[in-house]
C-alpha cells in the first residue's frame, strides 16, 4: 500500500513540477489557447514535455502492476490504469507528427478526447467508492478545469492549457488521496476475513 500511494505521488508531482517549469520556460502557450501538447514543439521543453508524460505513465503503469498482484477485487481498475497508460503513450508521440498533416492533429486530438474519457470513467469510479465533500471538491476542480477547456476549444476564452492543467490537478487529487483510500479499505476488509476464518 506504502509503494501504491508513493508512485502515485510522484506520478502526479513529476508531472506538474515538469509542466510548470515548462509554462515558465514558454509562457505564450499559457495565454495563446495552446494545449499542453504545444510544449512538445518548442525545443526548450521538448525534453520537460517528454519527461513529463514519461515519468506519469511509467508510475501508474507501476500501481497498475501492484494492483494486479495485491489486490483482487480491482483487476478491472488495474487494466483500466494500463489502458490509460497505453493512451497516454500513444497522446505523447502523436504529439510531435501533429504539425505536419490535419490527419496527424486529428488522431492526436482524438486520442486526447479518448484520454479524456478514460479519466472521466474513472473519475465516476472514485466518485462512486467515495460520496464525500472532498470527493465533491476534486470532482468541481476537475469539472472547472473540463469547462474552460471546452470554452477555449470554442474560442470563447484562450485558456485551453489552464483548463487542461486544472482538469488534470483534479483528477491527479483523486489519484493521490481517494485512490489509496479505497484500495486500503480494501485490504482493511480482506485482512478481517481472513483473521475471521
Amino acid at each position: 500500500m506504502t509503494e501504491i500511494r508513493k508512485y502515485l505521488w510522484l506520478s502526479q508531482i513529476l508531472l506538474f513540477a515538469l509542466l510548470g517549469t515548462c509554462c515558465l520556460i514558454v509562457p505564450n502557450v499559457v495565454v495563446s489557447n495552446g494545449g499542453v501538447s504545444n510544449f512538445g514543439n518548442h525545443f526548450s521543453t521538448f525534453g520537460l514535455y517528454s519527461l513529463a508524460f514519461l515519468s506519469n505513465i511509467f508510475f501508474i503503469y507501476l500501481v497498475a502492476k501492484r494492483i494486479l498482484k495485491k489486490f483482487q477485487n480491482f483487476h478491472k481498475v488495474a487494466y483500466v490504469l494500463l489502458s490509460y497508460c497505453l493512451l497516454e503513450s500513444l497522446v505523447l508521440i502523436s504529439t510531435f507528427p501533429r504539425h505536419f498533416s490535419w490527419t496527424f492533429s486529428y488522431i492526436h486530438d482524438y486520442l486526447g478526447v479518448a484520454l479524456f474519457y478514460i479519466e472521466l470513467g474513472l473519475t465516476i469510479w472514485f466518485v462512486s467508492k467515495r460520496k464525500t465533500a472532498l470527493t465533491a471538491l476534486f470532482l468541481v476542480i476537475e469539472l472547472i478545469g473540463q469547462v474552460i477547456g471546452l470554452f477555449s476549444i470554442l474560442k470563447t476564452v484562450q485558456l485551453l492549457l489552464v483548463g487542461q492543467l486544472l482538469a488534470s490537478f483534479g483528477f491527479g487529487l483523486f489519484l493521490v488521496i481517494i485512490f489509496p483510500d479505497i484500495l486500503r479499505t480494501e485490504a482493511l476488509v480482506k485482512n478481517k476475513k481472513r483473521q475471521g476464518q
